[in-house]
């Protein structure tokens, strides 16, 4: 029982919940620079949500270079929670975070983030 709620205290942050949202809405791995600009918040407050979800298994992350990319764990656990996820939260809720992130991927090369942020001061990409 402990599990499932350090699981949820873990999703109780908004900002958290965003990034694993746009992980499983993604279906793809995101490098960090990609959910930076994606949800307009500091790279450190980024990493700092990542390591949390990744403690909670949630996500796991994978190195390729100067990039970390993290996609969804695999597992029954997980793909419980995000099918639950995708069920409860409202397409619009993170419509223009999941439009941002579009916009960000269109930047990638042969599947690869190349670019690191590119966030201006209020949010959004430049």
């Amino acid at each position: 029982m402990n599990q499932w709620v350090d699981l949820f205290r873990v999703l109780a942050n908004e900002d958290r919940l965003r990034i694993f949202y746009l992980i499983i809405h993604c279906q793809q791995r995101l490098c960090v620079c990609e959910i930076v600009d994606a949800l307009g918040l500091p790279q450190y407050q980024v990493s700092k949500h990542l390591r949390l979800l990744r403690q909670a298994g949630l996500i796991q992350g994978e190195r390729q270079g100067r990039w970390s990319y993290y996609g969804v764990s695999p597992g029954e656990r997980v793909e419980g929670v995000a099918q639950f996820l995708e069920q409860a939260i409202t397409p619009d809720t993170f419509a223009k975070e999941l439009a941002n992130l579009k916009q960000r991927l269109t930047l990638r090369r042969d599947g690869r983030c190349v670019y690191i942020q590119q966030t201006n001061q209020r949010g959004g990409i430049r």
